[in-house]
Formats: structure tokens, C-alpha cells, sequence
């Protein structure tokens, strides 16, 4: 499994920011993934679960929202393609 490239940790919430590069029709490009994850103790043992307590939630909403920030800020400082005026919606 390939390693994240950033982690965003708020209490015992992470969110992992995986970055995978792309080729498509002769053009390269990234996509950008997240998987969320908490961490929990038992007895001497660290556990992992993707699942979270609606008391953990603020920290998960935390973390993305500081994930969406910072998406964004990288892709609007990138030049953007011509939009097409023929969405059908």
C-alpha cells in the first residue's frame, strides 16, 4: 500500500491524503484521495477503526474541512481548462 503524502490529525481522528499519478489519452495528471481513520487503545494495544462515535464526528469534520481548505487553495492557484457552456444541467 503506497504511503499517504500528509496526514491531518485532530484528537485521535486522522484523515490520510494519498496522492496517485495518472495517465490518460497521452496526458499525466494526479488524483487526490483521503482515508479517514481513529485510533483507540485497548489494554496495551493500539486498534484502528473507520468507524467513529457521533462524539468523535467534530474531530473527522475538523480534519476535512482543513482538507478541503487546503485542495483547494492547490487547485485554484493552478490555471483551469476553458469551461464548456454545454452542461445539460
Amino acid at each position: 500500500m503506497a504511503s499517504p503524502v500528509s496526514k491531518i490529525k485532530y484528537g485521535n481522528v486522522s484523515l490520510s491524503k494519498f496522492e496517485n499519478q495518472n495517465n490518460k489519452d497521452g496526458k499525466s495528471f494526479t488524483t487526490v484521495s483521503y482515508t479517514p481513520q481513529k485510533a483507540y487503545k485497548v489494554g496495551d494495544d493500539w486498534k484502528f477503526s473507520s468507524s467513529f462515535k457521533p462524539s468523535e464526528l467534530v474531530f473527522l469534520i475538523q480534519a476535512c474541512q482543513e482538507a478541503l481548505i487546503d485542495y483547494y487553495k492547490k487547485v485554484d492557484s493552478k490555471p483551469q481548462p476553458q469551461q464548456s457552456n454545454d452542461v445539460p444541467f
